[in-house]
């Protein structure tokens, strides 16, 4: 990780020398103000009279850190529930320079939809002589009009969708508005994602936290505690990407860890060669992982060596007194992974088949079996077709980020053996475990709180403000889960509902009708409860027949589009 520090002391929010206490999530952003990189924010921020402050910005170079990560920014605005800036840790991805008008797919008749993205379109089909309308931001008949006799023109389905495939034809056209190319800035993409995925997983390990606490600006302001943006949903899925996604990639690289692999001893004469001695192992571990990282680690790290070096079996316990991080050399040790000795002249196992260096545009069996093993591990390929394109690469990118091994999207003997070594996660266990979570009820508090917060109001069970207290509004959002679970609803978050939280997916839709009726059941004669308006969001709680259950009551599934 390349974490460049350097504060703004003359900034006001570093100035008030605030306090996060305790820090309760990450907000991830992204700039809106293209071309500006990382290093140009510090010119522009640290000044008298500038109140607003993220703790750290990310560009493809590294991660410029700007004030402590413990003290309080100002980067989220505020809700109705209060505000992210006094409970989470912000930082902001800087945008490339092209990155003009904001696009959020798909831009349709009917939805909701970026108004600069439609003026970008509006302005590139007047160019091109297929819109005559007003450039006012608004995707009407006869702006969908003329995107359909654009895509006819260029050999897309002319539905008058801008999805991907349209933007990207757009993005192309000379001197196009619509000018963010998802492919012509994807190496930049690929770098300021992984560095975003490993301050997180940092962040997440030096404050306690889980992926789970990780949100985007968007959802801040729908969690009710940040103003009313859009990113980083305008920018992500234009790459494939998501904060889903996103979260899913920090969880990956905070549960897996990168094995050990000490070098193959090669003996000749017949026989074995003894496991490497504990120093060298120990070694490769301290420089492979990076396991001590803090101000005074190099002192540490040069005590451990020393130590062990001297041929102490156990070295006791080293406390760091800033981060109290405690090594034990049993522990250690066994994270030790040997290889099988390779043997010439007789004795000792064979030795395994050379697999092939493969890269981008690679092709065959070796690359099905590359891509199944991603697949299995969490690291997304899509389609297994035995071909190696941006997919396969960036999977094996994030691969490679976990694992501590260089990044550059190629597949040689060092991410091989790091393949067959990791095993994927273990799957769910069919029967509730008591022993994963604890048993959570009123006034409980701590990280575990957190998660279920997130987690219930991601599912549309409002618990309020993400604060880690299991207040009176976590308990009507438990009860309200127990229920539709068919669980004793006791407010009493045990076991089973431990279990029934990691079994369910979020299923989200949109309003399409003027307005939705919502009824006490799942029957058209029942009474009315409330309504939606055209291009709400709901979540899905459960589905009967062609009725659908959100956390405000029944509703027809004739009138909303999932998404």
């Amino acid at each position: 990780m390349n974490l460049i520090t350097r504060f703004m002391t003359v900034n006001d929010c570093f100035r008030a020398g605030r306090k996060l206490d305790p820090v309760r999530g990450i907000v991830v952003h992204s700039t809106a103000t293209p071309g500006i990189m990382a290093e140009r924010w510090f010119e522009l921020w640290n000044k008298p009279n500038v109140s607003k402050c993220v703790h750290a910005f990310i560009d493809d170079t590294g991660i410029f850190q700007y004030i402590p990560f413990t003290m309080r920014g100002w980067h989220a605005g505020s809700g109705i529930k209060g505000s992210a800036n006094n409970t989470h840790i912000g930082f902001e991805i800087c945008e490339p320079s092209d990155m003009v008008f904001h696009y959020q797919a798909p831009i349709k008749l009917g939805a909701f939809v970026n108004s600069y993205a439609v003026k970008g379109v509006q302005q590139q089909l007047n160019t091109l002589g297929l819109y005559k309308g007003d450039i006012n931001g608004v995707y009407n008949d006869i702006t969908a009009l003329a995107v359909r006799q654009y895509q006819s023109t260029k050999g897309l389905r002319p539905d008058g969708v801008i999805n991907r495939d349209t933007w990207i034809k757009l993005a192309s056209e000379p001197n196009s508005v619509c000018r963010y190319n998802p492919q012509k800035n994807a190496d930049y993409f690929n770098k300021i994602y992984a560095n975003a995925v490993e301050l997180c997983v940092m962040l997440c390990k030096q404050f306690n936290l889980t992926e789970q606490t990780v949100i985007c600006h968007s959802e801040a302001y729908k969690l009710g505690i940040g103003s009313n943006h859009s990113d980083i949903m305008h920018w992500f899925p234009l790459h494939g990407k998501t904060i889903d996604t996103f979260r899913a990639d920090v969880g990956n690289a905070l549960r897996y860890v990168a094995p050990v692999i000490v070098p193959t001893p090669v003996v000749s004469g017949g026989g074995s060669m003894p496991n490497p001695t504990p120093n060298v192992a120990i070694r490769m571990l301290i420089d492979n992982h990076q396991i001590m990282a803090s101000t005074d680690m190099p002192k540490i790290k040069a005590e451990l060596i020393k130590r062990i070096d001297s041929g102490a079996g156990k070295i006791g316990v080293l406390t760091d007194t800033k981060s109290n991080i405690l090594f034990r050399y049993e522990k250690v040790k066994k994270a030790i992974v040997p290889s099988t000795p390779v043997v010439s002249g007789g004795g000792g196992a064979p030795q395994p088949t050379q697999k092939p260096t493969l890269r981008l545009n690679s092709n065959g069996a070796f690359v099905v079996q590359l891509q199944n093993k991603l697949n299995a591990l969490g690291f997304n390929v899509g389609k297994i077709d035995g071909d190696f394109g941006d997919k396969t690469r960036l999977a094996v990118i994030a691969f490679q980020k976990v694992n501590k091994l260089v990044a550059d999207g190629i597949v040689g003997i060092n991410s091989w053996k790091a393949l067959d070594y990791v095993k994927p996660a273990p799957k769910p266990n069919p029967t509730p475990n008591t022993t994963q979570y604890p048993t959570l009820r009123k006034d409980s508090n701590g990280a575990f709180v957190v998660q279920l917060q997130n987690k219930l109001n991601a599912l549309g069970f409002d618990c309020g403000r993400v604060d880690g207290d299991f207040g009176s509004g976590t308990l009507k959002g438990v009860i309200a889960f127990q229920k539709a679970r068919g669980l004793v609803a006791d407010g009493i978050f045990g076991a089973k509902s431990w279990f029934a939280l990691d079994q369910s997916i979020v299923k989200k839709a949109v309003v399409v009708a003027t307005s939705l009726n919502i009824r006490k059941s799942a029957n058209i004669l029942s009474g009315k409860v409330g309504f939606y308006r055209k291009g709400e969001q709901i979540i899905i709680l459960k589905e009967q027949g062609s009725w659908i259950l959100t956390n405000r009551g029944w509703i027809s599934s004739k009138y909303v589009k999932r998404v």
